[in-house]
């Protein structure tokens, strides 16, 4: 009998973050691939084509990002410039975000200081990418990378499901592309795994 073959799954981070990040999820039956950036990554051009080659490498079946990993996937979506599979992107803002998503961890001083001392050893790595970050225009949005089919998830910022879908300020029609995950906040994956897990196993046809 011929073994069944592992589906590929792209994890992409968010700026300043590394594959701890994706640490806590349980998803059986995947390759995980970790996207790493590089401190040699200064202009968000620069990092959009270092994603694009390693999709285009490792040819992965389901596209995970976060933040900064999933905005770029969504370019090179909307582009073409990668193939379309099933995407999860995980708290990545089309607009400018509202006040109540300026936040790291909801609940968790614990998980806040993790996360924390993991941003000040990476960000001084990248000075010169967060001042291309600053200076990113994206044309078309939000209504492009909605158009991907791509599925939005958000953490809940102690707000209702209505509270966080009116602060995102999306298209009526598209707010079944979004899950809002309660008591959670820009590190959802950290802070609500199981839940991001089962997302994941949604797109992988668990």
């Amino acid at each position: 009998m011929k073994e069944k073959k592992m589906k590929r799954v792209l994890f992409a981070p968010g700026f300043a973050c590394t594959s701890e990040i994706w640490s806590g999820l349980s998803i059986g039956g995947i390759e995980p691939l970790y996207v790493r950036w590089e401190s040699s990554l200064e202009t968000v051009s620069v990092a959009r084509a270092a994603l694009e080659n390693d999709v285009v490498e490792s040819e992965p079946d389901v596209y995970v990002g976060h933040s900064l990993g999933g905005l770029l996937l969504l370019e090179l979506l909307i582009a073409e410039k990668i193939p379309s599979r099933p995407t999860l992107i995980i708290d990545a803002f089309l607009d400018d975000p509202a006040d109540m998503f300026k936040n790291y961890v909801w609940e968790d001083d614990k998980l806040r200081g993790t996360v924390v001392r993991m941003l000040d050893a990476q960000r001084p790595l990248f000075v010169p990418l967060r001042r291309s970050i600053g200076e990113w225009t994206r044309s078309g949005w939000p209504e492009a990378a909605i158009e991907t089919g791509a599925h939005f998830v958000y953490g809940g910022r102690g707000g209702t499901e209505e509270e966080v879908l009116e602060a995102l300020m999306w298209p009526q029609q598209a707010r079944k592309q979004i899950t809002i995950l309660p008591k959670t906040s820009h590190f959802l994956m950290m802070e609500a795994p199981k839940e991001t897990s089962t997302l994941i196993e949604l797109l992988l046809g668990k």
